[in-house]
């Protein structure tokens, strides 16, 4: 499998984590077309009885790599639906973090956001959130590489990074951010700009967000949200 350039500051996570993220994508092949669901979980079968006795890895883990791969044989939308049950569970260990680390209430989008920025700061040094107007803000992590864990750390490897479907993932991310938030009539748009799997030099997004104008007008007051200087 090809190596792609990783992120030296990621964080490894437990295998527990790793074993629910992939009972969280195992969730949403449920939901899919059966012949998408039978192509991906085929692919995944295959891969792990071609892979190597020698490789250390628990069976699950390995079956992770193969559905992550086979992920990318279906359609962009149909992997984004999958991956949004695995950014649901991936959402929920990074806010454990930001609550412990960077002073998460664990209750309002503020204080999520200011968190998240003081994170941004710390781990990628030169990033930042910038919020564009009342329902629009860019995201820039320079991670020097792929920041997630999963890659980073060698559980899975991708197969082919220029064709991945893996960023899926860190769109539905954000959309789970903001829907797990109260609010009415919530849409959230993700649009990716770069990615340090798609060669570029940091992870971008651009968020466009409707349901929660009076919460990111208070975002965009606070003094952590600035330009890249």
């Amino acid at each position: 499998m090809e190596e792609v350039k990783v992120s030296a500051t990621a964080r490894d996570v437990p295998l527990e984590w790793v074993l629910d993220y992939l009972a969280s994508l195992e969730r949403g092949l449920l939901e899919i077309d059966p012949a998408s669901r039978q192509r991906v979980l085929g692919f995944a079968e295959e891969h792990v009885c071609k892979l190597p006795a020698s490789d250390p890895r628990a069976l699950r883990v390995k079956h992770l790599e193969g559905v992550m791969n086979g992920l990318d044989l279906v359609p962009t939308s149909v992997a984004h639906q999958v991956y949004k049950h695995g950014a649901r569970s991936c959402q929920g260990v990074f806010d454990k973090n930001l609550a412990a680390k960077f002073g998460y209430d664990g209750a309002s989008i503020q204080s999520w956001f200011n968190a998240y920025v003081r994170y941004l700061e710390q781990m990628w040094g030169g990033s930042h959130c910038v919020v564009k107007d009342p329902q629009t803000f860019l995201s820039d992590a320079t991670t020097g590489g792929c920041a997630c864990p999963l890659i980073a750390h060698r559980h899975v490897s991708i197969q082919d990074s220029s064709h991945t479907n893996r960023c899926e993932c860190t769109a539905a991310w954000f959309e789970v951010l903001f829907e797990k938030f109260p609010g009415e009539d919530v849409r959230v748009e993700v649009k990716e700009l770069e990615s340090s799997l798609h060669g570029g030099q940091s992870c971008r997004h651009r968020i466009h967000v409707r349901g929660h104008e009076g919460d990111m007008v208070q975002i965009q007051q606070s003094a952590a949200f600035r330009e890249k200087a």
